[in-house]
């Protein structure tokens, strides 16, 4: 070809270019990926186990008589039941039929091999478990706090409906520094909510992103992004957070989940305030998709009564319906940046002839 010829391969313009998209891609994968590691795994382990959420819950009204040193908490709604002892007291857990069942002492819990309910409750494996006869005591736990499945938390099956209410009283007995104790408490009950009110909301939501994916121009549809996409992820990681923190809350656990929430959040305001033109939106619309993916297992609280939640019921169940409308909510509006990023035709730039 002579050195003077123009150059047949047209350059390009009107489209971005593949460094950009590879910009904007590792972007995106970098605000997910922040998403999905920051998710607790016991946080996963709840909404794969299906136990996010019960019909009923185990309140526990208190030990009698009062004992320094020793409490208890409910754990999984209905399912187990939590005792912390501090040192010097010793407390024994008797079983479902009277028997030495636990024992909490300055050496650790140790479990009885010869309890019938030790067994039943798979606090030993059947391998360790001894005929009933003398206490053998194992030990289960170096520390002073354990918990086991314990059936007397839930005293009779009820079918019941309406508002939480009580429905029954259960009680589990102790000896504590050989004492007689019991520990008591009441089971209650509550039905799903409506879910009227939530798909009326989550309606007007996507409604108005609707009506501002048409009506707004792109510079009022990216301030709303900016303020749609973080509260998506704030919400999503917020549920999170209250499963995670359902079976333990201290300090030290609000820190980290504080410190794992904040980054996230500020990740993506400013990919949605830093995304450059149509392509950039685009790919905040993979984002919005990818938190309202990952808040849809939570849904699946609206269909009990009790959240599993550290969170209130009511704010737990916003923090779920929040992601999802919110990341919907940003993808609509992300839609007419998508449809111009993909169907703008390319503009060939003018040819430099060299004479």
């Amino acid at each position: 070809m002579p050195r003077d010829a123009p150059d047949p391969r047209p350059l390009l313009s009107g489209r971005p270019r593949p460094g950009r998209w590879l910009s904007l891609l590792q972007r995106s994968l970098v605000v997910a990926a922040a998403v999905s590691l920051a998710a607790p795994a016991t946080a996963t382990a709840h909404l794969g186990g299906g136990t996010l959420s019960s019909d009923f819950e185990a309140r526990i009204s208190g030990l009698r008589p009062p004992a320094k040193g020793v409490s208890a908490r409910v754990l999984g709604g209905d399912q187990r039941l939590q005792l912390s002892v501090r040192r010097p007291r010793v407390v024994i857990v008797l079983g479902l039929v009277g028997e030495p069942f636990l024992r909490f002492s300055p050496a650790g819990v140790q479990a009885n091999a010869a309890s019938p309910t030790a067994l039943s409750t798979h606090v030993l494996a059947e391998s360790d478990a001894l005929p009933p006869g003398p206490v053998r005591w194992k030990r289960v736990e170096a520390g002073g706090e354990f918990a086991w499945h314990e059936n007397r938390l839930r005293p009779v099956p009820v079918s019941a409906s309406g508002d939480p209410r009580r429905v029954a009283g259960w009680s589990v007995p102790l000896v504590i520094d050989g004492r007689p104790a019991v520990l008591t408490g009441s089971e209650w009950h509550a039905t799903a909510p409506s879910l009227w009110p939530w798909l009326l909301a989550g309606g007007i939501v996507l409604a108005a992103a609707a009506a501002g994916a048409r009506q707004l121009s792109a510079a009022h549809r990216r301030i709303a992004i900016c303020v749609l996409l973080p509260l998506s992820v704030a919400s999503l990681l917020a549920g999170w957070a209250g499963v995670f923190l359902a079976d333990r809350t201290t300090t030290l656990n609000l820190v980290v989940t504080a410190i794992l929430i904040a980054p996230c959040v500020l990740a993506a305001l400013l990919a949605a305030a830093g995304a450059p033109e149509e392509a950039g939106t685009a790919a905040l619309a993979l984002v919005a998709g990818l938190v309202a993916a990952f808040a849809l297992p939570e849904l699946a609280m609206f269909g009990h009564g009790f959240v599993l939640s550290a969170l209130p019921d009511r704010m737990a169940r916003i923090a779920a319906v929040t992601p999802v409308a919110a990341g919907v909510a940003t993808a609509i509006l992300c839609t007419p940046a998508v449809i111009e990023t993909f169907t703008a035709p390319a503009v060939a730039a003018p040819q430099d002839v060299r004479r």
